[in-house]
């Protein structure tokens, strides 16, 4: 077997090799997490906003305001904040709080930790050169107060617990962390190879989170502290920017930020993909990687290139009888069904019953299809390469740099 040949072989198998390690570490850190969050009692609880930009109202909205009106935090407050005062977040959200006419800001006279002390309701217009959300977020982010401790963003469709901010703002409380964040779990609403493969995809990622290099920030949950805000000027370094949680993941690990992810708060999505809308919510998100984290772009072409390589070159050794192929076929395939397997243990302790059965055929098709799925995930990374903008909520953008971002069109 050519030199060259035998080195992909034997980098693709350390790569192999590294998926049940990699899963038995991730089981162990969020067992850790958790034990160190239920038994660790902050010196006090920090005042939080809470910022949750929302474009449209789907037919989880009201679940989602029930979810961040009644967390178990005594000091939060929240802005909802949306591009015009008719959109149906808006009207919803004012219309769930009794408001009426005229009125933008609600507030609580129950006892703290029962419910968010104050709603408010920021109308931000049109972006004109930055993302629509980051406008919102940046017009929120106005609204600041000098008694807001941390500072907090959610997107308008998660999924979650009574206890979710405590359990994001813990890292921070405890002073273990700058930074910390949550991510999602794709759900298929609907059995399809396609809503299956997108779940299995976004579960490769989500085990990859972890020590403070390789954590990247997700938008949908994420937090931090005000002297962290402060020191990155947030509100500056997302002007002109179309996206939020990836520029903000460089800022902080430039400033040597201790980031953490939490494990325990991965967020349950429901998905209903097609593959055209599947392909263009993919493409989106690498785009973003690329211009914003080029690092993590790279990662992504050199893993999974590293992967398809390997199979070729192992399975073509094997054609041509090399005995060693053999092995490492063999070897390979045991490790990455210990690795589904060790998997299936992980989700058994992160999900409840109801939400492990609705994940259960993408988790079984995982068995089967692994270099399918570094394919795609392949594809995806290399075909964001001559792209120049995006399409996003039916906004197109023209992106120049990270923070010179052009608005060209508009859709309803």
């Amino acid at each position: 077997m050519p030199p060259v040949a035998q080195v992909v072989a034997v980098l693709w198998l350390l790569q192999v090799l590294y998926g049940p390690f990699k899963a038995l570490i991730s089981h162990s850190l969020l067992r850790r997490q958790r034990r160190l969050f239920a038994d660790s009692i902050p010196e006090r609880y920090r005042r939080a906003l809470l910022i949750v930009p929302a474009k449209g109202a789907g037919p989880d909205f009201p679940g989602f305001l029930n979810l961040v009106m009644h967390q178990d935090y005594a000091e939060y407050r929240i802005i909802l904040v949306t591009e015009s005062a008719e959109d149906p977040a808006a009207v919803q959200g004012r219309a769930f709080l009794g408001l009426g006419p005229g009125e933008y800001v609600w507030r609580s006279n129950r006892a703290p930790g029962e419910e968010a002390r104050e709603v408010e309701f920021v109308v931000a217009g049109l972006s004109e050169n930055e993302g629509q959300k980051v406008h919102n977020q940046r017009a929120a982010l106005a609204q600041l107060r000098s008694d807001d401790e941390i500072v907090a963003f959610a997107d308008a469709d998660i999924v979650g617990s009574r206890d979710w901010l405590r359990q994001l703002f813990a890292p921070l409380n405890l002073n273990r962390a700058d930074v910390s964040s949550g991510y999602r779990w794709l759900i298929p609403s609907r059995p399809s190879a396609i809503t299956w493969i997108a779940s299995n995809l976004n579960g490769d990622i989500a085990f990859l989170g972890g020590p403070s290099w390789c954590t990247l920030l997700w938008g949908g949950s994420m937090a931090m502290t005000r002297e962290v805000y402060d020191e990155l000027d947030v509100l500056g370094a997302l002007r002109g920017s179309l996206n939020d949680d990836l520029q903000l993941t460089r800022l902080a690990r430039e400033a040597r930020k201790r980031l953490v992810f939490v494990r325990s708060l991965m967020a349950p999505s429901p998905v209903d993909y097609d593959w055209s809308r599947f392909w263009e919510f993919a493409r989106r998100q690498y785009f973003q990687v690329r211009v914003y984290v080029p690092f993590f772009w790279w990662l992504a072409f050199v893993f999974n290139s590293l992967w398809l390589a390997g199979v070729a070159v192992t399975w073509w050794g094997a054609f041509r009888g090399y005995a060693g192929c053999y092995v490492f076929i063999a070897t390979g395939t045991m490790s990455v069904l210990l690795t589904h397997w060790l998997r299936q243990r992980y989700l058994r302790e992160l999900f409840a019953t109801e939400m492990r059965e609705r994940i259960r055929a993408a988790r079984s098709i995982a068995w089967f299809t692994t270099t399918l799925n570094f394919l795609v995930h392949w594809l995806i990374v290399v075909s964001v390469i001559p792209m120049r903008g995006i399409t996003w909520a039916g906004i197109r953008y023209r992106v120049r740099g990270r923070q010179r971002v052009e608005v060209l069109s508009r859709h309803a």
